[in-house]
């Protein structure tokens, strides 16, 4: 297993067919790859500390990627149910999640 770059997270957004649902209970997006291939990411929010924001409501999950010239800010994807788009220049304490792929 490994983080996944900015790179395996751009193709998902663009390549995939993301379905917002519940799965067990849980609210995130069933992504179906052209392969037919597919993973629940679930809306599993984003820690601050001691505080939990966004949880059932959006995902955040971080990949290998840090912004050129910087060791505190790196690059993400944030799904909701306006979908998933890619986002850079987040402080890197941020508790957001980590979902690993396989080499």
């Amino acid at each position: 297993w490994r983080m996944p770059t900015i790179y395996d997270y751009i193709e998902l957004v663009s390549k995939c067919t993301w379905e917002e649902t519940i799965y067990n209970g849980v609210a995130g997006h069933f992504v179906i790859g052209p392969n037919d291939n597919s993973i629940f990411i679930p809306f599993a929010g984003a820690k601050t500390g001691s505080s939990l924001s966004n949880q059932g409501k959006a995902g955040f999950y971080w990949s290998a990627n840090l912004m050129p010239g910087t060791d505190n800010d790196a690059y993400f994807v944030k799904t909701n149910s306006s979908g998933a788009q890619w986002n850079n220049s987040l402080v890197r304490s941020c508790g957001f999640s980590i979902r690993p792929v396989a080499p």
